[in-house]
């Protein structure tokens, strides 16, 4: 497919990573799935979907969940300043499904949504380096130079 003119609508293939905290308030260990859903905002249309990471919390537990290098299964429009292009937002949503504990009496119990936080976010690359030339630093925005006052 062409790139579009404007360098916010040119649609790359992206590798992300995102970080949650999980907390386990209770006084006994939880046992559960951590997923996770990236959707378009305007479309929501699901773009990524990446369930069931099987979880353990101890009783007070809080542990920091990680995916790292997540490459987006199609193209997607990066995030840029106002001045650049367009600032095109996803919606990262992060659900922790507690799973049910089964007894010989209890069997049909289900499992249950026990948190969800939804957010957006644009997808982007930033970086800076020292320019030798201008005696200064450099910022860009997917790898392009910006101008920061």
């Amino acid at each position: 497919e062409k790139s579009k003119e404007r360098q916010g609508q040119q649609l790359v293939i992206a590798t992300v990573s995102i970080s949650t905290t999980l907390i386990n308030n209770q006084d006994s260990a939880v046992q559960g799935y951590v997923g996770l859903e990236i959707k378009d905002e305007t479309s929501r249309e699901p773009i990524i979907l990446k369930q069931r990471d099987s979880i353990t919390l101890f009783p007070k537990e809080s542990r920091i969940h990680n995916w790292t290098n997540l490459t987006l299964p199609r193209a997607i429009q990066l995030w840029w300043p106002h001045t650049m292009g367009e600032p095109k937002l996803y919606v990262v949503r992060v659900q922790f499904t507690a799973k049910a504990k089964t007894t010989k009496e209890q069997s049909n119990e289900q499992d249950v949504i026990s948190d969800v936080d939804e957010w957006r976010a644009g997808i982007r690359t930033i970086s800076t380096s020292i320019d030798k030339k201008i005696g200064g630093r450099v910022f860009s925005v997917n790898n392009q130079r910006i101008f920061i006052q």
